[in-house]
């Protein structure tokens, strides 16, 4: 929950997602979902590295998500439940692929959370609340 209007909220979450350099392909305000269900991101995302937000597993030569392509949708959803109420939820989905090498076989990754907790801490940030 976050103490913003729907708007307001969609608002910070669209720009959110433009500095963590995640192109905006869903914009649905029938169903209030913004975010990307399909792309793809190599060792860091807004800067941060890719570690922080998913687990891929590891390798002997250590962590998938800091070698590998990770594919991943995010999508967040805003729902008013107050004129200046807004629940988000929002869904990490990924899993990844070597950059190199033969093998096309993708592993699954899981969150993190912090992608997330993110996202809600900037929102709050940029709607002013």
């Amino acid at each position: 929950m976050v103490n913003a209007s729907a708007a307001d909220a969609s608002f910070a979450i669209k720009k959110t997602l433009i500095q963590l350099d995640i192109p905006i392909t869903v914009d649905d305000p029938k169903l209030h979902a913004i975010g990307n269900s399909d792309f793809n991101k190599v060792y860091r995302i807004g800067g941060r590295p890719m570690t922080e937000y998913v687990d891929c597993g590891s390798t002997p030569n250590g962590a998938r998500a800091s070698t590998y392509r990770v594919y991943m949708s995010f999508i967040t959803t805003v729902e008013p439940t107050a004129p200046q109420v807004t629940k988000m939820k929002s869904v990490l989905v990924a899993n990844a692929r070597e950059v190199s090498g033969s093998s096309s076989n993708r592993v699954p990754c899981g969150s993190t959370g912090k992608l997330e907790r993110m996202l809600i801490d900037s929102v709050r940030v940029i709607a002013g609340r």
